[in-house]
């Protein structure tokens, strides 16, 4: 357990030092961009990625950028664009807490969306306002955005390259710890265009929310529906990250309906797979679920070694 902690540690730190070397040049290019371009839409948007930039590095530059941003959107005409930093000003509020000021952003590029047929920026910008109304605790409304996210997919007009398969070769290498997998009732070896484009992957994350917001309000079998659609089109998509969510939710939803073998094995999946990936969120948050599974079931030592687990991860 020491080593597994040491190593754990000098992971993080190697991963911060390299962050914390690379976030100043990035930047360091975009303030050389803005100070010496004369093009208004190129210095907007360097100066837009500066507003995202800084949202976790310092809240203060991040709104000085984004006021900056907004203004000059304004003042040049460039309405997407505008959009685009009222989202971003949005997720700034949200870091700060300040759901209300989140709310009111997200409307504001919502509205500037719908009257461009922006269907793209529609997208993202109700399945955000239906995490900004999941976070506030407004569990029909939030279901309510996901479901208009979901709905607007199939107006959007993709590009050629987006409809086709991406990243083929993954279907090709898969890693052994895929392999174990392929028994399962998914198709891995799917190679359609419409089980691996961008398309499908914006799908999958809806349902996935969708699901989600099911199982908080205990309607059961939509949860199960949606959950089990979503993480059918991860795997084909070998999405990872959605994967170990995916399962996770998954394994909540068995564990609530008291089906612990389910529950284990789904479980299992996520905390192998996220391991794996490098997400020790999610790992976490499996051996947490594993723990509480080993409690209904009396098995109190395997529950406290998964507790024990989750602590480190």
């Amino acid at each position: 357990m020491l080593l597994k902690i040491i190593l754990y540690s000098l992971l993080l730190f190697a991963i911060n030092g390299l962050f914390a070397n690379e976030k100043p040049l990035i930047i360091a290019s975009h303030k050389v961009t803005i100070d010496t371009t004369h093009n208004d839409s190129i210095r907007l948007s360097k100066i837009i990625d500066l507003s995202w930039d800084y949202r976790n590095y310092s809240t203060d530059s991040a709104l000085y950028y984004s006021d900056w941003a907004i203004r000059l959107a304004k003042s040049t005409n460039q309405v997407l664009l505008l959009a685009k930093e009222l989202d971003i000003r949005s997720t700034i509020m949200i870091i700060m807490g300040k759901l209300d000021s989140a709310e009111y952003y997200q409307n504001s590029s919502l509205e500037i969306r719908q009257n461009m047929h922006d269907y793209r920026g529609l997208r993202s910008s109700y399945e955000e306002m239906g995490n900004i109304k999941k976070a506030k605790g407004h569990y029909e409304l939030a279901l309510k955005y996901y479901f208009k996210a979901l709905n607007t997919i199939d107006s959007i007009k993709y590009r050629p390259v987006e409809l086709e398969l991406y990243e083929e070769y993954k279907f090709e290498t898969l890693d052994k710890f895929i392999e174990k997998f392929r028994k399962r009732n998914f198709d891995m070896n799917k190679k359609t265009p419409e089980a691996s484009s961008v398309k499908f992957v914006h799908i999958a994350n809806e349902k996935r929310l969708i699901g989600e917001i099911y199982l908080i309000k205990k309607d059961y079998p939509n949860a199960e529906k949606y959950l089990l659609e979503a993480l059918e089109l991860n795997y084909r998509l070998l999405d990872g990250d959605q994967i170990v969510m995916n399962e996770n939710a998954v394994s909540k939803l068995y564990l609530a309906l008291g089906i612990n073998s389910k529950a284990k094995y789904h479980a299992i999946i996520c905390k192998d797979i996220s391991i794996h990936n490098g997400n020790y969120l999610e790992a976490s948050r499996s051996f947490e679920i594993l723990s509480n599974i080993e409690l209904t079931e009396s098995n109190y030592s395997k529950a406290l070694n998964y507790l024990d687990s989750s602590s480190y991860m």
